[in-house]
């Protein structure tokens, strides 16, 4: 009810400066007709009524919002009241509750207007009732009149004339009223009855019981019953000579009433100041028609003043015309489509004034749903202002404008100028760079997260969250990536069962304000107590944003009903999304029905509450330069998506040092921070193994700007093969000792040591030791490999930098030990309702030192008996060279062998490989397909290209990018093409021979000649192209008209372009010359 009665102080106060201006309009009219009046009444009426209004640059009310709606929604921490909540603040996108547990507290601004509303809604009650127990007691005093014709009625229960009913109204006059006096005030009453003034009074009546706590509503109330019967007296006497209106002021006079309280009914004769109408009645004059008309541009220039809105300029369009240089710290310039060389530069003092010039011509017209922008060729200024803040400001180069987020249709003359940056950069982008223009624009870094614990889940529900993804082949994932300008969007992606997968769309994320007491009630466990490491107090306090995720009609698990699905498939069922974001950077994602819990009666609105991984997740902050103001150390990154990554930034946001940690062997690595009477700096540990051979190091360091300065750092080598003399000299434990005296004064902040992730606060210790005393287990997976129907471990160990794989009974007895080699891929096949150990051999090399070749071995394995058994294995090898008959050409036997490999990887689940002398613990299995060495295999999956064992996932570089449609083959080369959206493609070339990326662009119809890709051809808005880049023909193209096809003239060197448009289709030759 809060915000309902919000709104009406609003639109009351925005009417105030109406009636305002027809107070004074009332005193430039007064010599216009009468009926102008109550018109203006009625735009009143309108203004405090209608809900909606336009936005106008005519509007002169100061403000439509005078009260900001946050007085209702605040969501910081609250104070504490020792009583019950007395409303819920209803948020409109999330689901109400009759009421809200006692103990939810509330601001006590929210408090204060909860009072308001309520005698808000007790005056209105009270004026509604009076005015019902008035009619109700006049209509009793009137059955007894008398019918004296038509609708006209005599009583002695009335003093002065008056009309009486909405529905079938009456006139009542009093007893033995003269004729003369009579037909006067028939008369007068007939013309209000012509007016309709019997609804309108009611209706005005109805606006004043709404607004009551206004006076100047009470004032109009009160100026607009006047003005209808001075209106009503104009309409009698103007067809009356001079002694007619004599008489019929002499009406008046004679049934003046006496003055009463304000009420909706009845019309009475004798209201109104009396003395006034008599005035008006006997000087009356007829107001010439330029009066008339003056009077009536009056009123429609009311209207339109006061009935609109002022346009509001979105906040980031002021700011950019607005922007002064001297307020802007430094400026980067990136353009993601163009090559790495050429994406990136940080302007100097003279090319920051020519951007800002530019930032501050910005205009054009607000997207609010910017589904329809198209993708070009994209160009952003990332600013950092003096005050530490970042805006981002960028341009689809042609058409649109988007500053922080917002999107604006600009013309194209101004975005013409933005095009002189596509080829100002001058070298690769930061590492960062994405992730900070993407949390400019959105708020949160898009990418790739994880879905990790689950920190609430409603016990109502037969199969906890564990349970639902036990099966689940990968890691379940939520995929948050944007199209240049539009809001968010994501995608979730997992699999329910080991069988089955979905992917649940949604078609945006909307940004909602959450607000105290509904958070409390939404995210309240069922028995009250604290959750997994958190509450709902916690995630509400912490909270700073929050997004709720829709579903597309075109998912079919979106819009199948909930009653077809089977328990298992009760994810698949869920339509209620939420992100929050908290103060920290983390993420939890809130997943629930809004059908409240169905199939389950009683069953919470949200279902589970999962923390997210792999965003930008604040561990701590220090002073780590010294300048008293701490830094904020976080991190960011999946393993599934890219290596970790260590950041510190100020609390801007602007990062002044990173780190890549990865979890394959060679990116371990600790980071802590190191605290002493003196500083607080940064310490890193390095112990590195890799084939036999180890070299340990640290690094003690302060940041100083963007630099660091080494405080102390040393390192130390040896060797640490089986066969060593001395695995652990004595230099090495003199190293572990000094390293060991740093870790005592620190604390880790995030360590993928021995390829396991720990973060700060969760305990875990590190220490400098002899590499024998740990091993470095990773358990991969279980599986019942002896068939005695319980599960054994396969485990991966690490021991003296050398990987073995090992099968673990469950009793803990070592049934396998194997040490890995290079070209191994162990997978776990699961046939014939078998779990058995798939060993995937791949091996190249020379022969003799003069033939490449390539060597393949398989074997099948079972432990029955706690023994191991061959089920089956196979070997197969292939030369390469010409002189050896075969050049890398499968023949039979290989095609036989290779099926039955790749027949048995299709029903396998990766476990570890060893490839290129790293350690490999994540990977499709189709990675690993046995094919001819002459065969490069090529695939795509969305927005990813899958050349052999190498991938390119393009969605970072082209966040518009819809999913690779294609691939095809020119020559020696591979062509894939993907959709930018409605206007452009993406095309994508590989050489076909080593599987190498050659290029990149976007464009429209790409032709070549043959299997001749250097004669390919493409378009680019109103250009053309030859595939080196050179711009062909720059063709003139009328509004609405765009290059819709390329074709080969029959010569094979000229080229005509189709243009189409509202005309038709118009053909144009192009040279290679590049004349059109």
């Amino acid at each position: 009810m809060d915000d309902v009665f919000l709104k009406l102080v609003n639109l009351s106060i925005s009417a105030s400066w109406l009636i305002l201006a027809v107070l004074v309009l009332r005193v430039v009219l007064k010599k216009a007709p009468k009926w102008v009046m109550p018109l203006l009444w009625g735009v009143v009426a309108l203004r405090l009524v209608c809900l909606f209004s336009i936005e106008s640059a005519l509007s002169l009310i100061p403000s439509a919002e005078t009260i900001p709606s946050e007085i209702v929604t605040e969501t910081r921490e609250p104070v504490l009241y020792e009583q019950a909540t007395l409303d819920i603040v209803t948020n409109p996108t999330l689901p109400s509750a009759a009421e809200v547990p006692v103990g939810v507290s509330r601001q006590q601004a929210q408090v204060d207007f909860n009072i308001y509303s309520i005698l808000w809604l007790a005056g209105m009650a009270a004026l509604l009732v009076h005015a019902l127990v008035s009619a109700g007691k006049l209509k009793g005093k009137l059955a007894t009149a008398i019918l004296l014709r038509d609708n006209i009625y005599e009583s002695e229960f009335v003093d002065s004339p008056f009309v009486f009913g909405v529905v079938k109204p009456n006139i009542y006059l009093p007893m033995h009223m003269d004729e003369g006096t009579a037909a006067y005030v028939i008369a007068h009453e007939c013309a209000h009855l012509a007016r309709r003034d019997h609804w309108w009074k009611v209706l005005g009546y109805l606006v004043l019981a709404l607004h009551w706590f206004n006076p100047l509503v009470w004032v109009a109330y009160i100026l607009f019953c006047r003005d209808i019967e001075l209106a009503c007296d104009e309409k009698v006497v103007k067809g009356l000579d001079g002694a007619a209106r004599a008489d019929y002021s002499q009406a008046l006079l004679s049934c003046a009433a006496p003055k009463r309280a304000v009420a909706a009914c009845p019309l009475a004769f004798g209201e109104g100041n009396i003395k006034t109408r008599v005035k008006s009645a006997l000087h009356y004059k007829k107001p010439a028609f330029w009066v008339a008309a003056a009077a009536v541009l009056a009123v429609v220039i009311m209207a339109v003043c006061f009935l609109t809105n002022p346009r509001s300029e979105r906040g980031s369009l002021v700011w950019a015309q607005k922007l002064n240089a001297a307020d802007v710290a430094s400026i980067e310039l990136y353009v993601p489509a163009e090559g790495e060389a050429r994406q990136y530069k940080k302007l100097d003092t003279e090319e920051m004034a020519q951007a800002v010039e530019l930032i501050n011509s910005s205009r054009g017209t607000y997207i609010e749903k910017p589904e329809t922008v198209y993708a070009g060729l994209p160009v952003w200024f990332l600013l950092t202002m003096d005050d530490g803040t970042v805006h981002a400001v960028g341009s689809v180069v042609g058409h649109y404008l988007i500053i922080d987020g917002d999107t604006f249709d600009a013309d194209v003359e101004n975005q013409a100028e933005w095009e002189n940056y596509v080829l100002k950069g001058d070298s690769a982008s930061p590492i960062d760079m994405a992730d900070r223009l993407s949390y400019a624009l959105y708020g949160m870094t898009t990418g790739v997260y994880t879905l990790g614990e689950a920190v609430f889940e409603d016990s109502v529900w037969e199969t906890s969250y564990e349970e639902t993804f036990a099966n689940t082949k990968s890691t379940p994932e939520l995929w948050l990536s944007s199209a240049l300008g539009t809001d968010m969007t994501g995608i979730l992606y997992g699999t329910v069962t080991a069988a089955r997968g979905y992917s649940y769309r949604f078609s945006e994320w909307e940004e909602i304000d959450l607000t105290v007491s509904n958070f409390d009630w939404l995210f309240r466990s069922a028995s009250g107590e604290d959750w997994n490491g958190t509450s709902a107090a916690k995630l509400r306090r912490e909270n700073v944003r929050a997004w709720r995720g829709t579903r597309t009609a075109e998912d079919d698990n979106a819009t199948a009903p909930l009653e077809r699905y089977l328990r298992w498939d009760e994810l698949a069922a869920m339509d209620q999304w939420l992100l929050l974001q908290q103060k920290d950077g983390s993420l939890y994602l809130v997943m629930g029905y809004r059908s409240g819990g169905l199939p389950y009666s009683g069953a919470h609105p949200y279902r589970w509450i999962v923390r997210l991984n792999g965003g930008a997740t604040e561990l701590t902050r220090a002073d780590l330069n010294g300048d008293g103001i701490e830094e904020v150390i976080s991190y960011t990154g999946t393993s599934t998506q890219k290596p970790y990554r260590l950041r510190v930034s100020d609390q801007s946001g602007e990062e002044l040092w990173s780190a890549e940690l990865g979890l394959a062997h060679a990116g371990w690595s600790s980071y802590f921070l190191y605290r002493d009477s003196v500083k607080t700096a940064l310490l890193c540990y390095e112990p590195t193994m890799y084939q036999g051979e180890a070299s340990y190091s640290y690094r003690l360091f302060l940041l100083s700007g963007s630099e660091t300065t080494t405080l102390a750092e040393n390192s130390v080598s040896f060797s640490i093969n089986p066969d060593s003399k001395d695995p652990w000299p004595a230099e090495a434990q003199k190293f572990a000792d000094e390293v060991n005296r740093l870790l005592d004064q620190s604390e880790l902040l995030f360590s993928t040591l021995n390829g396991e992730l720990h973060c700060y606060g969760d305990d875990a210790v590190i220490r400098c030791t002899d590499p024998s005393e740990s091993d470095g287990s990773r358990t991969l997976m279980s599986a019942d490999l002896d068939n005695d129907g319980r599960a054994e471990r396969i485990v991966c160990k690490n021991t003296f930098g050398v990987y073995e794989l090992c099968i673990i009974d469950d009793n803990g007895e070592e049934m396998m030990r194997e040490r890995m080699s290079e070209g191994d891929v162990y997978l776990l096949c699961r046939e014939n309702g078998r779990d058995m150990l798939l060993l995937y051999h791949l091996i190249k090399g020379k022969y003799q030192g003069r033939s490449s070749y390539y060597g393949y071995y398989y074997g099948l394995y079972t432990y029955d008996g706690g023994s191991c058994h061959v089920v089956e294995n196979a070997n197969a090898g292939i030369y390469l060279n010409p002189t050896d008959g075969q050049n890398g050409e499968w023949g039979k036997a290989e095609e036989v062998f290779a099926a039955r490999v790749n027949a048995l990887i299709a029903q396998s689940e990766f476990l570890v490989a060893w490839q290129d002398g790293e350690l490999i613990l994540t990977s499709e299995v189709q990675r690993w397909y046995c094919v001819s060495p002459k065969t490069i295999r090529v695939a795509m999956d969305d927005t990813t290209i899958y050349i052999d064992r190498k991938s390119w996932d393009f969605a970072e570089q082209y966040p518009s990018l819809k999913g690779f449609e294609d691939i095809g083959t020119a020559g020696n080369y591979f062509v894939a093409f993907g959709s930018l959206g409605k206007k452009n493609d993406l095309y994508v070339v590989f050489n076909a021979i080593d599987g190498t990326l050659l290029k990149t662009f976007p464009g429209n119809n790409l032709i070549w000649q043959g299997n001749d890709l250097s004669t390919a051809v493409y378009s680019y808005r109103s250009d053309v192209y030859a595939l080196n880049g050179t711009k062909l023909a720059a063709l003139e193209l009328a509004s609405g008209e765009e290059i819709s096809g390329l074709a080969f003239a029959p010569d094979g060197v000229s080229i005509i372009a189709t243009v189409s448009g509202k005309s038709g289709e118009r053909k144009v030759t192009v040279t290679r010359e590049g004349s059109a």
